[in-house]
Order: structure tokens, then C-alpha cells, then sequence
């Protein structure tokens, strides 16, 4: 069993105001799944033949009966600030340590399911590790918040957020020894329109995450692409109660498809590169309540 106590202190500076600092001290634990418990191998597909060796790049994978759950304890604190219009803006920090960081390590082994050794890549409780961040974000009218550049707009939401993470896994070198998903920063722009004489607001926003790598193990480089997504959207209100609204989504590369790809690099200098192609997403849906 894992004891995972919360505490979360709120406090408003004024008791009829909005503008509060709420800080939180956290234990939590996130459990294996079945998947990486199972004791279990699944064959590569491309050396399906057990007379013969596979690759670093292409491992057979087993799980792992004796994981154990990974433990984080977390510091956050946060600041919001409220203006008279009904804008807002957020300052967030956060702290957190982990032990037993669950991690995929593939070995050379003498196994049982084969006659050659085979790659294998089992998860492990791989290392210690420490990852912090502070999280920024805006929203309102564009008459409140930019009142010199846009005093009438007062139809126009704008609406910006910008992430920093930094984290450090104890049993690898730097300057990559990342969590495995964590990129360095993201941000998001959006905005939403009323337009005067229509029941319809349009808006839109992007989403960003950088080009990063992340060190796995001390043999193993994963590189990630930069990603962009934009959204865009169209809502008309028919009544109240009934509205209808128009969705698209789409990744955007400066030069076209693939949306992403990732890059698997060995110290042996061999690598393996997987690409994400994704078109875009149409959603068209009717809400009446």
C-alpha cells in the first residue's frame, strides 16, 4: 500500500476579491499497468525468426513482475490576478522529486523463447529524478489587456499561455537527462471574435512545442521534432439553447508532411527514425439544451 497525503492552502487577499495564492504539498505514486507487469515476451515482427538474433532498434519487449510504483513528491504554487472586466493572469511554480522513475532498458540476453540471444527491452525502476517548471498565463478582452493598441476591441478575446520544465534524471549524464515527454517549453496564442450583426463567434489558436532530445539510457538518444498545431473554430447561435459549431484542427510544418517524426540514436551510431503524418480533422456538432 502507498500512503499519498494532500495538502492545499488557499489564500485571498481580500475575502470578497478573486486574487488568490493557492500553494499545494502533494505525495502521489502512479501505479505500473498490467502491461509492464506481465512476465510475458512480444516478438519484434521484424526478426520473427527465434534461431536468430534481432537488433537494438528492433527489441523484443517483456515485462517486469517486480515494478514497483513510481513516488513523486510536489511543491506547486500559483498566483492569479483578476481584472475588473473579467480578464485574468496566472503565475505558476512547481517542484517535484521521484523515485523509482519507471524507464524502458534494452539488454543483450540469453532468453527463453529463442535460441540466439535477443534484444530485449524491459521497464526497470531506473533512477531518482527532479523536474520543476513555471507555467504563465493570460485571458480577456483585448481592450483590457492591450488598451493602447486595441481600446475598442472589446469583442475580442485573446488568450496566451507560456510553459517552462526543466528535469533531471540522477542516473544519466546531462544535458539531456530529461523525463522521457517533458519538452523544454510550449505556448499557445488564441484569440475569439463576435462579429457585430451575426450570431457567430469565430476563433483559432496555436499550439508550439520545440525541436529536443532526451538522453533514455546512457547507450540510447531519442530526438523529437518541433510540433505546431492550429485550431481554428466557428460557433452560431441560433437561439438560446441552440447553437452549432465548426471545428478544424491541423499540424503545420514549414515544409508540409510529416507532421512529426522522433529519431532513436545508439551510441553504436545506428539510429531509426519514425514519422507521424496526420491530416486534418473536420468536426461539425449541434448542441441544444
Amino acid at each position: 500500500s502507498v500512503l499519498s497525503p494532500l495538502w492545499h492552502l488557499p489564500y485571498k487577499f481580500d475575502p470578497k476579491g478573486r486574487d488568490q495564492i493557492r500553494a499545494s504539498l502533494t505525495r502521489s505514486y502512479k501505479a505500473p499497468n498490467l502491461g509492464t507487469l506481465l512476465a510475458r515476451p512480444s516478438i519484434n515482427n521484424q526478426y520473427t525468426d527465434l534461431s536468430q538474433s534481432n537488433t537494438a532498434l528492433a527489441t523484443d519487449r517483456i515485462g517486469n513482475p517486480a515494478l514497483k510504483p513510481e513516488l513523486a513528491t510536489g511543491l506547486d504554487i500559483a498566483f492569479e490576478r483578476y481584472l475588473a472586466a473579467g480578464g485574468m493572469w496566472s503565475v505558476g511554480l512547481f517542484h517535484r522529486q521521484i523515485t523509482d522513475l519507471v524507464r524502458g532498458v534494452t539488454t543483450l540476453q540469453n532468453v527463453t523463447w529463442a535460441t540466439a540471444p535477443r534484444w530485449v527491452s524491459q521497464p526497470v525502476n531506473f533512477s531518482k529524478a527532479t523536474t520543476s517548471g513555471i507555467e504563465l498565463e493570460v485571458k480577456g478582452r483585448a481592450a483590457e489587456l492591450l488598451p493602447a493598441l486595441l481600446p475598442e476591441a472589446k469583442a475580442l478575446n485573446l488568450r496566451a499561455s507560456l510553459n517552462l520544465y526543466r528535469s533531471r534524471v540522477a542516473a544519466l549524464p546531462g544535458p539531456d537527462n530529461r523525463l522521457d515527454g517533458q519538452q523544454p517549453w510550449s505556448t499557445t496564442l488564441g484569440f475569439d471574435q463576435r462579429l457585430a450583426g451575426l450570431p457567430l463567434t469565430v476563433g483559432g489558436s496555436m499550439s508550439i512545442n520545440p525541436r529536443y532530445d532526451t538522453q533514455i539510457t546512457l547507450d540510447q538518444l531519442l530526438e523529437r521534432s518541433r510540433t505546431r498545431t492550429v485550431d481554428v473554430y466557428g460557433l452560431w447561435t441560433f437561439r438560446p439553447g441552440l447553437s452549432m459549431r465548426l471545428a478544424a484542427s491541423a499540424g503545420v510544418q514549414p515544409f508540409g508532411p510529416p507532421n512529426g517524426y522522433s529519431i532513436t540514436r545508439l551510441s553504436s551510431g545506428d539510429s531509426t527514425r519514425g514519422e507521424r503524418y496526420t491530416g486534418p480533422q473536420l468536426n461539425l456538432s449541434l448542441d441544444m439544451r
